[in-house]
């Protein structure tokens, strides 16, 4: 935020007025300015990527590792914004090329002070909003599966083979639920609930 500012400051009396105001609320924001004066001063601001400490950079590489892993096509973009006011590692968005040009269907973030927030423990989460109307839509050709598997892995190293197990599974139409908690005792007793 900080390097943000002193970047704006330098375009102060080029930015919107709304922007203008920005700089010192919320320097963040005014990445995803839609006005087409701000448009090209943030595209020379500061990127995120240069100011990760090490543990997010890692925590950002194994997301991206994971999801070359899967050949899940992916697109890096340093200027998504989402919430990055209280999200904290990863941001994302889901698109789909099946619904024209509302094809974000899904969008939100790593968010470890969520649940401390609802009055929980101060555990890592997961925020996001998603359009429940798009995702209907992509759903009417959805073939229903009713075969369950019960996923487990209790050391945290065999976490690729597990996925790579998961995707075999999903992509021969068995439905899986996988309990990332690594304890056996909860993950049997979730099991036999099911």
């Amino acid at each position: 935020k900080e390097e943000l500012k002193k970047y704006f400051n330098k375009f102060k009396k080029d930015l919107s007025l709304e922007n203008q105001e920005k700089i010192l609320t919320n320097p963040i924001r005014i990445l995803d300015s839609k006005n087409k004066k701000d448009e090209t001063i943030v595209s020379s601001a500061p990127l995120i990527i240069n100011f990760l400490t090490k543990d997010a950079l890692l925590k950002y590489e194994n997301v991206k590792k994971y999801l070359t892993e899967f050949k899940i096509n992916f697109k890096e973009n340093f200027s998504l914004v989402r919430g990055l006011d209280y999200y904290c590692h990863t941001v994302f968005e889901f698109k789909t090329d099946s619904l024209g040009s509302q094809d974000t269907i899904i969008g939100g973030g790593r968010y470890d002070g969520l649940i401390g927030l609802l009055g929980g423990k101060n555990i890592s989460g997961v925020g996001w909003a998603g359009g429940v109307e798009r995702i209907m839509m992509l759903m009417k050709n959805e073939k229903k599966i009713l075969d369950i598997i019960h996923l487990v892995i209790l050391d945290e190293k065999y976490k690729s083979y597990a996925l790579k197990a998961y995707k075999k599974l999903t992509d021969n139409e068995l439905s899986v639920f996988w309990n990332y908690k690594n304890n056996l005792k909860k993950s049997l007793s979730k099991a036999n609930e099911n």
